[in-house]
């Protein structure tokens, strides 16, 4: 018995979290198992960091643990989903349903990282600390521009497609009105062929391609 763990990581072994409770110092916990059917939110209630894979597990208000700053969601199976407003960084990975990112506490967000979300078509949040931003085959999202433009704070830009190297993006305008912004990164074809606004960057991913107005 180790009292003194901070961050725990429980496989497909793990079947139930009666000892877990008793780490009084726990700060983080990875739930990537299947055989959990409930979450114990008394443990929810105290750590700061949780990745969770969900396996047939019943939905979870995220939105009510105040302690929480750093969330990770994969296999994420319902169309809506909610977080505390003291939450820092959300990552979320293969989310089928999720097809409007909106009317989240993201008041407090600093990063922001989406995988997989194949059907998301709109990101409208309101990040006013956002300073990263990581997306990945995620092609469908139709407002890149309108958000990126309104996060202000944003330092870094990561836009990239695996699945399809064919992704677009209009334009680069809204790297003009991010006077913090250091690094952007994207696999995406730039359709009106103007590179400019990367000049101002510390850091470009050398995988920004163009995209003639005549083809």
């Amino acid at each position: 018995y180790f009292p003194n763990i901070k961050y725990i990581y429980l496989n497909s072994y793990a079947t139930h979290l009666e000892e877990v409770n008793k780490l009084t110092k726990l700060k983080g916990i990875s739930l990537c198992n299947n055989q959990l059917k409930e979450i114990d939110e008394n443990i929810l209630e105290k750590i700061e960091y949780l990745e969770i894979y969900y396996f047939n597990k019943k939905q979870v208000d995220f939105a009510k643990f105040k302690s929480l700053k750093h969330l990770r969601i994969v296999n994420y199976p319902f169309d809506d989903l909610q977080i505390s407003n003291e939450l820092l960084s959300l990552e979320i990975d293969d989310a089928p349903k999720l097809i409007n990112l909106k009317e989240i506490n993201s008041a407090r967000l600093v990063k922001l990282k989406i995988e997989n979300l194949k059907n998301l078509c709109r990101i409208e949040l309101d990040c006013p600390k956002l300073k990263s931003f990581y997306i990945y085959d995620s092609k469908k999202v139709t407002n890149f521009e309108s958000f990126l433009e309104s996060c202000k704070l944003l330092q870094s830009i990561v836009i990239i497609s695996y699945s399809d190297m064919n992704a677009n993006l209009q334009n680069l305008n809204f790297i003009n009105n991010l006077n913090c912004l250091e690094e952007f990164r994207t696999s995406f074809r730039i359709l009106n062929g103007d590179l400019k606004p990367l000049l101002k960057l510390k850091e470009v991913f050398d995988n920004v391609s163009l995209h003639s107005k005549s083809t």
